[in-house]
């Protein structure tokens, strides 16, 4: 964040002369708590560094062309209406998806995987050192070939709907905006002697990515069950 604000003071000593580059600079500066990564990246929100993702349900709710028209002119039946089908829909898809991950007995979806394949990666390429710190027992300073070093727990105790989990945490960007396994938590738990991933054990995965933990995932296993029942 400091080195942001360095750049903004810089752009100023630059294009201070310049109006239209004053103005620009005046409102990136105003909203850079939204739209820049060095604010953004410290708060959970599934590592989207924009609104995109709610931006897309507007427009959808909003509609287009004709459905627009008609709504603009709709009272609020209607409107309930509309919105408890779009409801309706999204989580029939949610549903199949989970009922595919459900019969191959996954825990997690395939873009967790992949995340974590990619943590993998990098952690090959640009972790350079991780060491325990002191006598902490579970906690490791780790340093990359660029930016500061970070500090990982292996066994961070947290509360998720009521419920106390141990789980790797992280100080750095990534893990805080997406609860998922940094490059750093890799090497930590590599040089502690753990798994990084393993089929059975979800001992390393925060649980608001694990699928049995979904609302959406009872309503998967009771259609599976009752698939079951009905080809026995």
């Amino acid at each position: 964040i400091e080195e942001l604000n360095e750049k903004i003071s810089e752009c100023r000593s630059k294009y201070g002369t310049k109006p239209e580059a004053m103005k620009f600079i005046d409102a990136l500066e105003d909203k850079k708590e939204k739209v820049c990564l060095a604010n953004t990246q410290w708060k959970f929100s599934f590592n989207h560094s924009s609104t995109q993702r709610a931006e897309g349900y507007n427009d959808r709710l909003k509609g287009h062309a004709d459905l627009k028209a008609m709504l603009s002119q709709a009272d609020l039946v209607t409107m309930h209406k509309h919105v408890k089908a779009i409801e309706v829909d999204v989580s029939t898809k949610v549903i199949k998806m989970l009922e595919k991950h459900r019969r191959n007995w996954e825990r997690v979806a395939t873009i967790y995987e992949d995340a974590v394949d990619e943590s993998i990666r990098m952690c090959t390429l640009h972790v350079k050192s991780c060491s325990k710190i002191g006598n902490t027992g579970s906690k490791y300073e780790v340093q990359c070939s660029k930016g500061p070093a970070v500090v990982v727990d292996l066994d961070t105790k947290i509360v998720h709907r009521g419920q106390v989990f141990i789980i790797p945490t992280c100080t750095c960007g990534y893990w805080c905006s997406s609860f998922r396994i940094c490059m750093h938590i890799v090497k930590a738990l590599l040089e502690d002697g753990r798994e990084v991933k393993s089929v059975k054990n979800v001992k390393n995965i925060h649980p608001i990515h694990l699928l049995f933990g979904r609302k959406l995932f009872v309503n998967a296993k009771w259609k599976i069950t009752t698939i079951c029942h009905r080809l026995e």
